[in-house]
Formats: C-alpha cells, structure tokens, sequence
C-alpha cells in the first residue's frame, strides 16, 4: 500500500484525491505510511493540497486531524488555504483558518489566498480571510492588491467586500496604476462607480502619464468615459509619449469614443512625440470612419474661424 508510482503518488494519495473517506480510513487501519508530510507528488501535490483544491472538506479534517503539514506549498508555492481560495470551496478554507494555517504566504507570483479568492471572484471565501485578519493592502510581486485584481477582472461582489473592509483604493503598482484605472482599462462600469462612489481618485497617473480616462479611451469604453466625464475626470492629461485620449483612441479604431471627445471639446490637432496627430494615426491604421469624422470636425472648425473673423472685418467697418 505504500508504494509508489511514477508520478510520485500513492494509494493514500489517490484516495485523498478522490475524496475516498472509506478507502483512507482502510488504509490508515491497515498501518499505511504515516509520514503523511513525506507523501508528496511529484510537483509537490500533498494529500492535502490535493484533497483541498477538489473540495473534499472531511478528507480535509481527517488529514489535519492527523497532524499533517498545513502550510506545505507545491512546485509552484501555492498552498492548500491558496488552492481552497482559487477553487471558491468555503468550507474547506473555514475549516483550514479554523487550523490557524498561515494566510500571508504567497506563490511564486507574490499572490497570497486574499489575491487569489478575489481575482477568482469568491465573495464569501474572501469575507472568511478578512474576517480572520488576512492583510486587505499586501501586494503581489508587481505591486498589485487584491482591490487591484478584483477591480481588473471585474469581480463587484469582491470589490464591494474590500471597500467596506477600507481597502486603500488609491495605492498604485509597480507601473502606478490603480484599482480604477484597471476597471476603467477592461470595461468596468459597475466596478469603476462603485470606486468613483466611495472616493477613488480618478486623476492618479501612472508612470507612464496615463490615467483612468486615458486607459478608457485606448480601450473603447465609451460608457466609462461617460461616468469619468460626469465625475469631473480631466481631458487634458497627456501621456509621456504625448498620446492624448483623442489620438489613442483614433489609432485603435474607437469611433464612438472619438465622437464623444470631439463633443467634449479636446484638442484635435494635438501631436504625440513623433509630431504625430489623431488624424494622421487613424489614417495609418485604415480607420476610414475616424478619419471622416476628424476630417468632419476640422472643417467645421474651420467654417466657424472663418464666419468670427468676418464677424469681426465687418464690426471694424461699422465702426
């Protein structure tokens, strides 16, 4: 019963796998290797982390009645609280806090369980780390946050849980970005005014000049726009490359973007650093609509240069 097999798993490991409580029971009976710490796949599998990432809470209680390694990691670094947290099984993750395994450690990646169950979108398992102290603003290897992550991948339950915990929702990345500019970038809405709502800075820029409005603009989301415009979000800001929101927005395409920062009033004929404007990228790219539209717009402008500077020649001939 305590042999081996090629993948570095037993019969003992199979069963925790497989949530086999009657086949464990069995096993243990019939004096299988207790060393259960030095039963380990071979890309680091325990019993545990096999039996936790599938759910099986009383393979779970059983194995840590039995004394086994709760905060052993894989190949990877994930541990069995992570994988419970990743695959949203509550009780198994109430089960291994009420273990007092240890929250704060992260994979190879920096992401702890809190990061993990909140870019997975797992409300409830996420409301049991906070509840039992895990850190709401620790930081992965790249500077994000579990608001971060949340806001990025569009998960409100989990955003709504880390506001009300008074997640810090301006603490910025290794690049600077923020929550917001991550829910602005991928489209957001509920995420972004529920953000907006409970005091996230919407004029933050981030290493590389950019800001929520900008990344809404690159990205074609024209209902963010809306939401940042009716905050007071500024138009003005202009990325290091002397990118505006108008020029990012007309190189990729977004014509209704475009229409909407042409009704607002920017700068059209604003130049990146290659002395590049929003008319000349569209037409490089084949953006035939945004170029008629910008076309459209100069010669409006034009039209109304022209009838103020008659306007103007005739007030000076009256008088």
């Amino acid at each position: 019963m305590n042999l081996i097999n090629v993948f570095g798993s037993t019969a003992f490991l199979r069963a925790s796998a497989n949530g086999h409580m009657d086949i464990l029971h069995l096993l243990l009976e019939a004096g299988v290797n207790k060393s259960l710490n030095d039963l380990m796949h071979k890309n680091g599998r325990s019993a545990l982390f096999s039996a936790s990432k599938r759910g099986h809470v009383e393979v779970v209680r059983l194995l840590l009645d039995a004394g086994v390694d709760k905060n052993s990691t894989n190949n990877d670094g994930n541990t069995a609280l992570m994988l419970a947290s990743e695959w949203g099984h509550t009780e198994v993750v109430r089960l291994l806090l009420e273990a007092s395994v240890d929250k704060t450690l992260a994979d190879k990646l920096g992401h702890n369980a809190l990061m993990i169950a909140s870019f997975e979108g797992h409300a409830e398992v996420a409301r049991l780390l906070l509840e039992s102290g895990a850190d709401k603003n620790s930081v992965n290897n790249f500077g994000n946050t579990a608001l971060m992550l949340a806001s990025q991948w569009g998960q409100l339950g989990v955003v709504r849980l880390l506001v009300e915990a008074s997640a810090d929702k301006n603490l910025r990345n290794k690049d600077g970005h923020t929550a917001l500019m991550f829910a602005s970038e991928q489209g957001h809405l509920e995420v972004a005014r529920l953000l907006l709502e409970t005091g996230a800075d919407m004029n933050l820029i981030n290493v590389f000049g950019s800001t929520a409005f900008l990344r809404a603009s690159a990205n074609g989301h024209v209902d963010i726009l809306h939401l940042l415009l009716e905050a007071g979000a500024s138009q003005k800001v202009i990325r290091q490359d002397g990118r505006s929101a108008l020029f990012s927005a007309s190189k990729r395409g977004h014509l209704e973007v475009v229409r909407l920062l042409l009704d607002a009033g920017v700068d059209k004929n604003s130049t990146n650093n290659d002395g590049d404007t929003a008319l000349m990228s569209a037409s490089e790219q084949g953006h035939a609509e945004v170029v008629q539209l910008l076309e459209a717009s100069a010669e409006r402008t034009s039209t109304k240069r022209s009838r103020h500077c008659l306007d103007d020649l005739s007030n000076k001939r009256q008088r």
